[in-house]
């Protein structure tokens, strides 16, 4: 079974009764405002209005964003099958308007709005997508999203793959990828030019997690990743770096990236994450982070399936 919970020959996205899953996130939101240090962001869906025409509601800094470019070394470049992600559920640039394209539409909107306060200072715009337990699907979250917002006219995303256990975005994206970050950590002789994947989709970019290593905690937790986070977070101020991270429970990596991020996205699965997992998750995760909430597998009211069913909460 694949990170986004789905077998062969079954939907992505089968869920639990909503007003169950609701509950569960609706607890945690509560149990956010009696901390408020763990920063809860509201995902009510303000402002979500229709971007379809790309626009970012004003949030973009004033510099018009370029193309992201390591240097001009740069070397890989990857053919990503659009058509092919589409049949498998995806959101994609080209997709047109569909359940799934709207649900992300709103899901990115209030992090996006987040990203850009201020002119895109700080580190907001550096987003760990996340879980509690494996399976729940926030892989296939993270494409979506950084789909989502490649979506949006002037504003690039990079991809990075920091599960670096399972390290499967490549292979989901349909391209291979024999180097990534982990590398770069390792051998500071590598540069980023050297492992930045450049897409079809002229303003997504793929940095894969590279080759594991059984220092990867503490490499996540050196200089050279903060070296690395800096020069992310200064020199593509005005793009969205979107981290696919391991589920909390089962990796000590997912708290070290956790620290470099300015917001986590943590994926719960509808009517099976206990409460209990996502308390330890949120407690592993520090408590002066901004968490938001996307709950996956979700069926509708009448009990009817929805092809990428996904609702969004939060509080402020």
């Amino acid at each position: 079974m694949s990170d986004n919970g789905q077998s062969k020959g079954t939907n992505p996205d089968q869920a639990a009764n909503p007003d169950r899953a609701k509950s569960l996130v609706e607890r945690l939101a509560e149990r956010q405002s009696e901390n408020p240090g763990q920063g809860a962001r509201a995902a009510s869906g303000e402002g979500n209005q229709d971007v379809a025409n790309g626009s970012t509601g004003g949030l973009m800094p004033r510099s018009e964003a370029r193309p992201l470019r390591a240097s001009a070394r740069t070397r890989h470049i990857a053919t990503i099958d659009l058509k092919r992600l589409r049949s498998l559920g995806y959101v994609t640039p080209d997709g047109g308007r569909s359940q799934i394209v709207e649900e992300f539409r709103a899901i990115k909107r209030p992090l996006l709005r987040r990203a850009f306060e201020g002119g895109g200072r700080g580190r907001d715009h550096l987003i760990m997508v996340t879980s509690a337990n494996p399976g729940e699907g926030k892989s296939f979250c993270s494409i979506n999203l950084a789909m989502s917002i490649a979506s949006e006219r002037g504003l690039n995303v990079l991809l990075v793959d920091g599960d670096v256990v399972k390290s499967d975005l490549p292979e989901l994206l349909g391209f291979r990828a024999d180097t990534g970050f982990l590398d770069l950590l390792a051998d500071r002789d590598l540069d980023l030019s050297d492992i930045l994947v450049r897409t079809n989709i002229p303003n997504l970019s793929v940095l894969p997690a590279g080759n594991n290593n059984d220092h990867a905690t503490e490499l996540m937790a050196g200089p050279a990743m903060a070296d690395l986070i800096s020069d992310l977070a200064t020199r593509y101020s005005d793009r969205v770096i979107i981290f696919n991270a391991p589920p909390v429970l089962v990796s000590s990596e997912a708290s070290v990236l956790a620290s470099w991020a300015g917001q986590v996205v943590m994926v719960v699965e509808a009517d099976q994450t206990s409460r209990r997992d996502v308390d330890h998750a949120l407690s592993l995760l520090g408590d002066d982070i901004s968490v938001n909430f996307v709950l996956n597998k979700v069926t509708d009211r009448q009990g009817k399936e929805r092809y990428g069913a996904y609702s969004y909460y939060g509080k402020s």
